[in-house]
């Protein structure tokens, strides 16, 4: 018995949507075909300069975004339902692991906190996570997650990334490095 090639490509295309319908092997794929973010030209970078604006921790606390300007700072907004947010999870944990005591790392999500502190816990994560509280400052508007920047002490956006990417990439990494010895 003979199969012909409409039958092969039929069953090819099948098989891949499958793949990309079924969540666990879609978050593998995104998080293997992620790259790492490109930094934003020195000319076109935006400047933070409203820190006027809060958020709520996961034990409910109120925190000024204000104290978090002594370091660069990791911004990413994220949910637990997020596909490409999920991939790019362990990046961001590994990042946080060796720089969490020189760069402040906002994760925000929207979602109830026993929805996230569940999600976290079964997936080992550490990851500090807020809520927004009002409005964010017009830089922030973000129309898709996930959306990740990475800011100097000085308010420069150095990356504003949508979409997934590798954030535990030599790039990333060396980024950082620069904006710490530059604080």
């Amino acid at each position: 018995m003979k199969i012909s090639r409409s039958k092969i490509s039929n069953l090819v295309f099948v098989v891949l949507i499958f793949l990309m319908l079924y969540r666990p092997t879609k978050v593998y794929l995104i998080r293997w075909l992620s790259f790492s973010p490109t930094i934003t030209a020195e000319e076109k970078q935006q400047v933070l300069s409203d820190y006027q604006w809060q958020l709520k921790d996961l034990q409910s606390t109120f925190v000024p975004i204000d104290s978090f300007r002594d370091k660069p700072l990791f911004i990413s907004f994220w949910a637990t339902w997020c596909a490409p947010c999920i991939a790019e999870l362990p990046s961001i944990q590994k990042l946080y692991d060796d720089y969490k005591h020189d760069v402040n790392f906002i994760l925000i999500s929207q979602e109830d906190f026993g929805t996230i502190t569940t999600f976290l816990n079964q997936n080992n994560y550490d990851l500090p996570t807020y809520n927004r509280v009002g409005k964010l400052p017009d830089i922030f508007q973000v129309s898709s997650i996930p959306t990740s920047y990475i800011i100097g002490s000085d308010g420069k956006v150095h990356v504003n990334k949508s979409g997934p990417a590798n954030w535990n990439s030599n790039t990333v990494r060396d980024l950082l490095d620069k904006l710490i010895s530059e604080k």
